[in-house]
């Protein structure tokens, strides 16, 4: 794991992922780094939110759109939920935000990564990334722990997180003064924690990335460091039938009644098994 050219593999079958993942995990923990994040990709997006996607046409602020969700998801919600705790609702039902989605689970983020099938242009891939050395060099405090995020805004203490919280972001401000006085940079995204507010979370062992005002790509933000940027993220491109591998998910409890332990989910795992869906997935 020395040089470049490892940071991205290629794999066909499901044991060579779990080969390939094992062994980087391995490196990583021998270097004290005892954690690793999945994200489920395509090779044709960048690691941007949906937010900073060139694809997005945004013609309202992000605290606009937020206070609209905010005021109309009330009607669905069977109690009351924290600002904090509706903007992951926001990501999780598809509203940009400044969240990327990741999860602890690697083979939840394969079965994301087959099951997008939005752009035939690229390849199915799985992001490996390390949130520990992650944020070492890009959160404000340089601390190597995962932030957990608030249960809301404290106004009598100032918290540098509370600087990317929707109602209070800034994209001019690229600096942030805490209770004692100190200043430090809000500008490169962080690895959260989020508030298991809804049971896809769970079910997906979410965890997230959540961008400043840099629209960088998470890649592009683990370059310029001391540490080789393979100590910060690999990447494992998928070159095998999808279908086949779908299958051996199955055979480990990954369906889409798992991943979405709700009616939509059951739904669409019945109408996979009675109609033989899997059929399209004899292409790539």
């Amino acid at each position: 794991m020395t040089t470049s050219s490892t940071l991205i593999l290629e794999f066909r079958q499901l044991a060579e992922l779990v080969k390939l993942v094992c062994d980087v995990e391995a490196y990583c923990f021998g270097k004290g780094w005892r954690m690793c994040w999945f994200r489920g990709s395509n090779t044709a997006y960048p690691l941007v939110p949906g937010q900073y996607r060139l694809s997005y046409k945004r013609l309202h602020e992000e605290e606009s759109t937020f206070l609209e969700f905010k005021q109309q998801a009330r009607g669905f919600l069977h109690k009351e939920l924290n600002d904090w705790e509706i903007y992951f609702l926001m990501q999780h039902y598809r509203v940009p935000t400044r969240l990327l989605d990741w999860t602890e689970n690697c083979l939840v983020a394969l079965y994301f990564a087959l099951t997008d099938t939005a752009n035939p242009k690229g390849d199915p891939c799985i992001w490996m990334l390390n949130p520990l050395l992650f944020n070492k060099h890009n959160s404000p405090t340089h601390d190597s722990s995962i932030v957990v995020i608030p249960n809301s805004i404290n106004p009598d203490r100032k918290y540098w997180i509370n600087a990317f919280h929707p109602l209070h972001f800034d994209v001019k401000h690229t600096e942030f003064k805490d209770s004692e006085g100190q200043t430090a940079k809000i500008v490169a995204p962080v690895a959260i924690c989020p508030p298991t507010v809804d049971p896809r979370i769970v079910a997906q062992r979410s965890v997230f990335t959540l961008h400043g005002q840099c629209c960088d790509s998470i890649d592009k933000c683990c370059e310029g460091h001391p540490e080789p940027k393979e100590d910060f993220i690999h990447q494992f491109i998928f070159k095998g039938i999808r279908r086949e591998v779908l299958r051996e998910l199955r055979w480990f409890g990954i369906t889409r009644q798992a991943v979405f332990p709700d009616l939509e989910g059951l739904g669409m795992e019945l109408r996979h098994r009675l109609t033989m869906e899997e059929k399209k997935w004899d292409g790539r």
